[in-house]
C-alpha cells in the first residue's frame, strides 16, 4: 500500500510540475485586410486555433476553422512568445489616408486589432493603415501555422508610415 501511494505521489507531483512549467498564452487579432465589410478573427492558445470571419458585405458570419495546435507548433508558439516583446507595443498605431486615391468598400484603410495576452498580463494594440514592425514579427510566426488562404499579407511597401 505504502508503494502504492509513493507512486501515486510521484505522478502527481511530476504532472503538477509539467503543468506548472507550460506557458499559457492567447493570442487574439481581427484583422479586415484593407475590405470594409470583412474581418477575420484569429483565436489562438497554446493548444488551439480558430478562425472565424464576417463576409457578404458584413451579413455573414464564418466559420473558417477550428483545430487543436501539434505539440510542435505549441512549442514553436511558446519559444517565439517568450521572447516577442509584446510590452513595447503601443497602445495604437496610426498613419494618416494620405497614401489613398479615394475609399471604397475595396479599397479600404487596413484595421488590425491584436490582444496578446501571456504570463498572467494582457497587451493590446491598434494599427490603423500602419506598418508595425512587431506585428509583422507576430504574423509571420502565426503564418506558419495558417493554411495558406488566410495568411497575414502584410507588406510594408503597402503604408506610408513604418513604426
Amino acid at each position: 500500500v505504502m508503494l502504492r501511494y509513493e507512486a501515486s505521489l510521484v505522478v502527481f507531483v511530476f504532472v503538477f510540475s509539467f503543468s506548472a512549467n507550460a506557458q499559457t498564452f492567447t493570442i487574439d487579432i481581427s484583422d479586415n485586410a484593407g475590405l470594409q465589410h470583412q474581418t477575420n478573427f484569429y483565436h489562438i492558445t497554446q493548444d488551439s486555433l480558430v478562425i472565424k470571419g464576417k463576409s457578404d458585405y458584413g451579413r455573414s458570419n464564418v466559420d473558417y476553422l477550428e483545430r487543436k495546435l501539434s505539440a510542435s507548433e505549441k512549442q514553436q508558439l511558446e519559444k517565439f512568445l517568450v521572447t516577442y516583446p509584446s510590452d513595447s507595443l503601443k497602445e495604437s498605431y496610426f498613419n494618416e489616408y494620405s497614401n489613398f486615391d479615394y475609399i471604397s468598400a475595396e479599397h479600404f484603410p487596413r484595421l488590425i486589432d491584436v490582444t496578446i495576452e501571456k504570463q498572467n498580463k494582457s497587451f493590446h494594440t491598434k494599427a490603423t493603415n500602419a506598418y508595425v514592425y512587431l506585428l509583422a514579427d507576430l504574423f509571420n510566426q502565426v503564418n506558419t501555422i495558417l493554411p495558406t488562404e488566410v495568411r497575414f499579407k502584410y507588406d510594408k511597401n503597402n503604408f506610408n508610415a513604418m513604426y
